[in-house]
């Protein structure tokens, strides 16, 4: 991996491990209190013409045409509810012959784009061949959407390849990770993917959070987040999901969403406004990682990222 600019490596990990957390622990396809007759996933479709939304669907396709090419082709259209992020979206497809060009997600209520995907790609060839090139194209995505670095890390650069069908397709992928005041935000990024042979954006997705003006400085010490945790790993509640024995393998000040109930050990829906927390990431003695966040203001844990 290329990497442009000085980012701790345990603030990468953070965003990685965010995406794999939600593979992990997400209770969006479960019940909280586990499976009940007639329970509703916490990801759901909806029936747009009976949910009301602030942004319409025309709407939501205009400002994707208004930054991305979109060819003469078939559409289809879903609108869809996520409880855990308290998040109703568009989920739109544009195809011909029936296989989608290009795929996008727009936030029904506030208008923000999610996510495009082109499916044009070649990337047979690299016609890049430099982190810097890559940059300057992905800046200029992100200038279409009116988006500032200022609160961004520095880029990372990384080069991967794209299994298709009958090819194998080399992207760039451009990644910023969110900051606040200097602190990382966990799992919150911004990515551009280029293909390599075009030079053309084939993918964008904006992971970036909502941070109010929080007080930044922590008023529990990292020694007494680590005695809230080590109490905490000892309970009942972490025992009974299978870890045994953790050591802390590191301690670090991020800003992050909470997602669990420590009182009824379960899954926060919809997930908490974002915090300031001490993440303590640990390792059982079989191998197994966990990630516990303790609130830097009031002492309480308001966060668990499993990975099993």
């Amino acid at each position: 991996m290329n990497q442009k600019g000085l980012i701790p490596v345990v603030s990468l990990i953070l965003v990685i491990s965010g995406v794999i957390s939600v593979v992990a622990t997400s209770p969006r396809d479960t019940h909280p209190h586990g499976p009940e007759e007639g329970f509703q996933p916490l990801r759901y479709d909806l029936d747009s013409q009976k949910t009301v939304v602030k942004v319409s669907l025309e709407q939501a396709i205009e400002k994707v045409e208004d930054v991305w090419p979109i060819p003469n082709s078939d559409f289809v259209s879903k609108l869809k509810r996520d409880d855990y992020e308290a998040l109703t979206w568009w989920k739109l497809t544009w195809k011909i012959d029936n296989s989608p060009v290009v795929s996008a997600s727009v936030d029904a209520n506030t208008g923000k784009i999610l996510s495009i995907t082109d499916h044009r790609r070649k990337g047979c060839v690299d016609n890049l061949k430099s982190d810097d090139k890559a940059i300057t194209i992905a800046e200029a995505v992100l200038a279409k959407f009116g988006i500032s670095t200022d609160d961004l890390s520095l880029p990372i650069v990384t080069i991967s390849d794209m299994p298709d069908a009958t090819s194998w397709e080399t992207t760039y992928q451009v990644l910023w990770l969110q900051t606040f005041h200097g602190i990382m935000c966990e799992g919150a990024s911004l990515r551009v993917r280029i293909d390599a042979e075009t030079l053309k954006p084939v993918g964008y997705s904006n992971q970036l959070i909502d941070v109010p003006d929080i007080d930044v400085v922590a008023d529990i010490s990292k020694d007494t987040a680590l005695e809230v945790v080590e109490a905490f790993v000892e309970s009942d509640a972490i025992k009974a999901k299978g870890y045994e024995k953790c050591d802390v393998l590191s301690s670090d000040l991020i800003i992050v969403r909470p997602n669990y109930n420590v009182q009824q050990d379960m899954s926060l829906v919809p997930m908490g406004n974002a915090s300031l927390a001490w993440c303590m990431g640990l390792r059982d003695c079989q191998g197994w990682r966990l990630d516990v966040m303790v609130d830097a203001h009031t002492g309480s844990i308001i966060g668990l990222n499993q990975y099993r």
